[in-house]
């Protein structure tokens, strides 16, 4: 008995000691999880910070190449511009340079930003779409029905790209080949239907850097005319293609060792900003908003986003970054979902609904109202959640006003 009652004795002890040991184990192992976790965060804003700190080298050691900078301006921006607060002196007197500047583009009401371009000898100006979903840059020129623009049209002096140039696409059949007219054919159609059509050229694009000294690159570009039946089409001299394809403005200056394959533009709310070719990413801010572009498209696509409402998840898919479309565009249950939480948020707002000629949803209230910033608090903000980043939408970056007599 006595040994019966020894061994059960031995066994409980031995027991409590593995229960022990198991829970000495757990509390290792939940640890020695917890200091992976943290090494890993830690080595991930290590690697985050050395890709950034990378990202400025590339660019820094490329010391030889340069930095060209251009104007942008918005339609209607004497418009933006007495919609901005008195006391904003800083604002008020961007506004009149803008307006000195570009006297013609602040009479233009449209939603899009145009970028300033000097091109030939002597140089001429000419306000060009800002577009970064394009990759052919292209003037209009003096064609039977040409579109008016805000200068007089591109002029050719035999400059013509010929067939057998790297710039030509292949399929370019010239309609007068039985007159052997070495002239290198091109045409875009884009997404409201409008076709532009004409003939490659190559001249001389008047470009300053930081210090303002002026380069003159040979660029291969477009010279014909625009043809639609799209009443809202701005008014523009012409169109500059800044996506990833080989004809963009930004890969003939990298071709061309001038600069790095970088672009950039920074646009305000109140019409004005400014676009570069080649950089100097140590003089971006460092808050700034980084996303992985799709590799191998030649438009600015991220893979797959999500817009956060509500809490609530709903799948975009990959998301394109076009400056040249005045708004931003979701799939239909995207659109429902902000839709319905722009609704919820205005029940008990003095805003109702209000009919307008072009957009199928908008509001106003008893009284006019002489921006959105006037309103904007009855708003709430939309999350895009992207893979490696998110952005935050406020209510005056999603929302637009429009007047109304």
């Amino acid at each position: 008995m006595h040994v019966v009652k020894l061994m059960n004795d031995v066994s409980r002890f031995m027991l409590d000691v593995s229960h022990f040991m198991l829970d000495v184990v757990n509390d290792v192992s939940r640890f020695m999880l917890d200091v992976v976790n943290d090494v890993s965060r830690f080595m991930l804003d290590v690697v985050n910070d050395r890709l950034k700190q990378e990202r400025r080298e590339r660019i820094l050691d490329a010391h030889h190449r340069k930095q060209f900078v251009l104007s942008l301006a918005a339609g209607a921006c004497e418009e933006s511009q007495r919609k901005l607060n008195e006391e904003e002196e800083l604002a008020r007197e961007v506004g009149e340079e803008v307006r000195k500047a570009f006297p013609d583009l602040c009479n233009e009401k449209s939603l899009v930003f145009y970028a300033v371009i000097e091109v030939g000898e002597p140089p001429r100006s000419f306000y060009l779409l800002h577009d970064t979903g394009s990759h052919l840059s292209w003037f209009q020129c003096p064609v039977p029905g040409a579109r008016e623009g805000f200068h007089p049209p591109y002029e050719t002096h035999n400059n013509f790209v010929p067939k057998s140039d790297p710039y030509c696409p292949s399929d370019s059949n010239f309609a007068s080949n039985q007159l052997q007219v070495d002239k290198c054919e091109c045409s875009v159609r884009y997404g409201d239907d409008s076709l532009f059509s004409g003939w490659l050229v190559r001249d001389k694009f008047l470009l300053r850097d930081m210090d303002m000294k002026t380069y003159q690159p040979s660029i291969v570009f477009g010279c014909g005319n625009l043809e639609t039946d799209n009443v809202r089409e701005p008014k523009s001299d012409g169109l500059l293609g800044l996506d990833r394809s080989e004809l963009s403005v930004p890969s003939q200056l990298k071709h061309l060792g001038l600069t790095d394959n970088v672009h950039g533009h920074c646009l305000s709310r109140h019409g004005t900003g400014y676009g570069f070719f080649g950089g100097d990413f140590a003089q971006l801010p460092d808050d700034i908003v980084w996303l992985t572009m799709k590799p191998r498209n030649d438009d600015y696509t991220v893979e797959s986003a999500t817009l956060i409402i509500d809490g609530k998840p709903e799948k975009l898919g990959e998301v394109v970054f076009d400056s040249g479309t005045p708004y931003t565009y979701f799939n239909s249950r995207a659109y429902q979902a902000v839709y319905a939480m722009v609704k919820k948020s205005l029940r008990k707002s003095p805003l109702f609904p209000a009919k307008d000629d072009f957009l199928s949803h908008c509001w106003r209230g008893d009284k006019g109202f002489i921006s959105v910033d006037e309103v904007k608090h009855y708003f709430e903000p939309i999350t895009l959640h992207f893979p490696e980043n998110i952005i935050i939408l406020q209510p005056e970056d999603y929302l637009v006003d429009s007047v109304s007599e």
